[in-house]
């Protein structure tokens, strides 16, 4: 059922520009989801497509931000096509783009897993976009899962835009974005500082959930004993959001806001180095580039096993044929599986061990 412009209780400027657009959209649905802006899925009726338009709310207001028809002209296949862009009024952007079905990175989780090879081409693909930014002198600011579409093809589009600052001539860093505190740079919580390896730092702790790492969105998570007291008996939304800043801040000045444990066993040391130098807390030590960081990717892919995730398992693609982990029996312990197309078999004379002591074997055996 279209949505009807009138009842959406929108501002006055975004009403008015949805009656303009009404001429060839039709308005399906309302997303709430975000803090700075509006989306809308809609349907173009002349050329019968279904589209996203998205409208940013420019707090700090128009100068400061990035004229929507120059991030039209970035070309990456990692960046969404914006279809059409404008201003519209003093505070607010708009743009159109292609409606993608799977949604963001979050919701595609939800009910997906990326395979280990495919997590690590899928970010070197967002580095590919990340790059196309930084070329023109943009930093996004605000990279997370929810900011990232799922392309048909299972690649990433990068479709938020309202936090992306031009870095002035002559000079390479801008103010820190406000925005989602467990994805914040270490060095812009007390500096608001941001250059080009926030942008690197965020990539990486994306990197780390696409490939099955646990990143929790509840704020109470990050807390200790004494800062969960402070926030308990606080009434002051503000000040409970101080609390959590503070302790997120504390955690990733540590390098712990990222449990390597929780990593699937197939994901190997190589990629492990490559997740903790993305997202090192001091800027100096992580990657210097979205280029560099790529380039660390396509170094380790050529050396990790073809894992892919079915059926709540992980099994091993291989020249060879796949393999599998299954219970031993004894508790922690697994036996190695080998299927060459006749069904699975444990393979002779190997033993039970700890899964990721397994891994490496597979490796060997599937002949990668």
């Amino acid at each position: 059922m279209a949505l009807i412009v009138g009842q959406l209780g929108v501002p006055p400027e975004i009403e008015a520009e949805l009656n303009r657009l009404e001429g060839t959209y039709t308005f399906e649905k309302l997303s709430d989801k975000g803090r700075n802006g509006y989306l809308f899925k809609a349907h173009n009726r002349v050329l019968d497509r279904s589209v996203a338009i998205k409208f940013y709310f420019w707090a700090d207001g128009y100068r400061a931000h990035v004229e929507p028809q120059a991030l039209a002209r970035v070309a990456s296949r990692s960046i969404i096509e914006i279809l059409e862009a404008s201003v519209v009024g003093e505070e607010w952007a708009l743009f159109v783009t292609p409606f993608c079905e799977q949604g963001d990175v979050d919701r595609y989780l939800e009910t997906n897993r990326f395979g280990l090879r495919e997590a690590l081409r899928f970010i070197g693909s967002l580095l590919d976009g990340v790059s196309a930014l930084h070329r023109q002198r943009f930093v996004h600011r605000d990279l997370k899962p929810e900011n990232i579409l799922v392309s048909d093809e299972r690649m990433p589009l990068i479709a938020d835009f309202g936090s992306v600052r031009l870095l002035p001539d002559g000079e390479e860093v801008v103010a820190g974005s406000g925005h989602a505190a467990l994805y914040r740079p270490p060095e812009s919580f007390g500096s608001q500082r941001y250059d080009r390896r926030g942008d690197v730092y965020q990539t990486g702790m994306v990197l780390y959930q696409v490939l099955g790492g646990r990143l929790s969105y509840t704020d109470i998570t990050y807390l200790n004993d004494e800062q969960k007291a402070r926030y308990a008996s606080s009434n002051d939304d503000y000040e409970r959001s101080r609390i959590v800043d503070r302790a997120i801040q504390e955690r990733a000045e540590r390098q712990e806001l990222l449990d390597s444990s929780s990593l699937p066993d197939v994901v190997p040391a190589a990629v492990r180095r490559v997740i903790r130098r993305a997202t090192a807390p001091s800027p100096d030590d992580r990657y210097q580039s979205a280029s560099e960081f790529m380039n660390a990717l396509n170094d380790v892919l050529g050396g990790v096993g073809d894992w892919r995730f079915a059926d709540g398992e992980w099994l091993l693609h291989g020249a060879k044929g796949r393999y599998r982990f299954q219970p031993g029996e004894t508790i922690g312990r697994f036996v190695l599986q080998q299927n060459l197309g006749r069904g699975w078999r444990r393979i002779p004379g190997m033993g039970e061990d700890i899964k990721a002591r397994l891994v490496p074997l597979a490796e060997d055996l599937a002949g990668r």
